[in-house]
């Protein structure tokens, strides 16, 4: 795939400064994912509970003329995993009706899923005819096709995640470690453990 890897994320209190509403940081610099507790239909999520922030609910459209990632699929109709994501940013999840093809020879097709509300990123399952995807992301709206899109597509798109489950992990424990660290204020031995154990990757390369 020929867009560059990265991740749009916010600050992390003293462990990672932010320029700006997001930085792009280079995939090798982030925590790696607990893997290892993925494939069992998002249980993780299932049991994370409710937090104050959690992202309002949507649900798919209909008529969708594209497959999608029986995770997605299990995601977005289930509002109460939607609502145990918080957003920093005031993200929402917004599953478009409409699809656009992607710019490269691969046949993939681009579905919007999730908005920053100031409309500064929108993210985009990068859908493959061989049932594999991506998560991809990029402040163009591309739900409407025009001449120059597919160009604005290769300058724009950045792979955020390898499949929609890591994306979805790393949103979530982002975005949880923001609210507790700069939110509100907890020390270390305060952290939950899933955001003390994303943490550990910076604190241990700053020791």
């Amino acid at each position: 795939m020929q867009f560059s890897s990265g991740w749009f994320g916010s600050d992390l209190g003293e462990f990672r400064p932010c320029d700006g509403t997001y930085d792009l940081y280079p995939a090798d610099s982030l925590p790696p994912l607990p893997v290892h507790r993925f494939g069992a239909g998002l249980g993780w999520l299932a049991g994370a509970g409710v937090p104050a922030e959690g992202m309002p609910a949507t649900k798919l459209p209909p008529g969708l003329a594209v497959p999608l990632p029986p995770d997605f699929e299990r995601f977005m109709e289930r509002p109460d995993l939607q609502a145990a994501v918080p957003s920093c940013t005031a993200c929402y999840w917004d599953v478009s009706g409409k699809t656009a093809s992607g710019p490269l020879d691969d046949g993939a097709t681009l579905l919007r899923f999730l908005n920053d509300q100031q409309g500064c990123l929108y993210w985009y399952l990068y859908l493959l005819p061989d049932g594999q995807h991506r998560v991809v992301c990029g402040g163009g709206w591309y739900d409407d096709p025009y001449p120059d899109a597919h160009t604005d597509m290769l300058r724009d798109l950045v792979v955020v995640a390898p499949d929609f489950e890591q994306f979805l992990y790393r949103f979530w424990i982002e975005n949880t470690a923001w609210f507790e660290l700069v939110e509100d204020e907890l020390p270390w031995d305060e952290l939950s453990r899933p955001v003390a154990e994303y943490l550990a990757h910076y604190r241990d390369a700053g020791a």
